[in-house]
């Protein structure tokens, strides 16, 4: 399992350079079950940043909507995570 701090880095990449909601808000839960602690930085912004992020993911609106086509992005969902 990669460190807290890495998976953050990967998010922000995931959201800013692949502009992909859903793998930047799996990076950013993945953070979390690593540190809970980053959740307790509100000057960091990191609680923020990932309800953003997954709230992006659950619309289907996201870049990977635009990847997987129209008839994806009209479904919409499909950003959740099972466990």
């Amino acid at each position: 399992m990669a460190s807290a701090h890495s998976n953050l880095g990967a998010a922000l990449v995931a959201k800013n350079q692949l502009d992909n909601a859903v793998a930047a808000s799996r990076f950013y839960d993945d953070a979390f079950t690593a540190d809970a602690k980053l959740t307790d930085d509100l000057t960091a912004g990191h609680g923020y940043n990932a309800a953003c992020f997954a709230a992006l993911a659950s619309t289907g609106r996201g870049g990977e909507a635009r990847r997987r086509g129209p008839a994806a992005e009209r479904r919409g969902g499909g950003g959740t995570r099972q466990r």
